[in-house]
């Protein structure tokens, strides 16, 4: 299976959670290209840990479907999922998968990913603790996926001229 990370993957207690687009199923013989999203589990390692959005790995996995709930009243995550088109999810170990190259990203997304990963960093390092920090991180996504939508669709052909970055503030000059 060959996919192309689709979002910035994000670190678990034991693992990495990454989304991606299945560009191509392969099989001993064949090559089948392919269209569709999956959620991949990564035993975390040094390895996983640099997987960044845009990047195409190569894996041998087992798919599964994403599991309805077992209670009644329960999150249905395979519901949530849904929504965004994923309907399957696999676990890679360490030796499952490579990195095959790093990928062609758009460079408004990859720029709110970094933004958001800076204004993390920072709260992280001014000992945020508990809901404080859970809070403060909830907004730097929210905030960092709405940044990267408005600059999508109000210039989406225009080239940024200068980026600005200033203690924990950001934006970006149109000539």
């Amino acid at each position: 299976m060959v996919v192309r990370i689709s979002e910035q993957p994000s670190e678990r207690a034991r693992s990495v959670r990454a989304f991606g687009k299945v560009v191509m199923l392969k099989d001993s013989i064949n090559e089948f290209p392919t269209i569709g999203k999956i959620l991949i589990y990564l035993e975390k390692d040094s390895v996983s840990q640099t997987l960044k959005y845009g990047d195409i790995i190569v894996a041998k996995a087992i798919y599964n479907h994403v599991p309805s709930p077992s209670n009644p009243h329960q999150f249905d995550y395979q519901r949530y999922l849904s929504h965004s088109g994923i309907y399957h999810q696999t676990w890679l170990g360490s030796n499952d998968w490579q990195r095959i190259k790093k990928g062609q990203v758009n460079p408004i997304f990859s720029l709110s990913y970094k933004a958001r990963d800076i204004m993390l960093r920072i709260l992280r390092s001014r000992a945020l603790m508990g809901m404080n920090l859970l809070l403060s991180q909830l907004f730097c996504s929210v905030t960092t996926i709405a940044w990267s939508l408005s600059f999508e669709t109000i210039m989406p052909e225009q080239e940024p001229y200068m980026y600005y970055v200033y203690r924990d503030y950001m934006w970006v000059s149109y000539s």
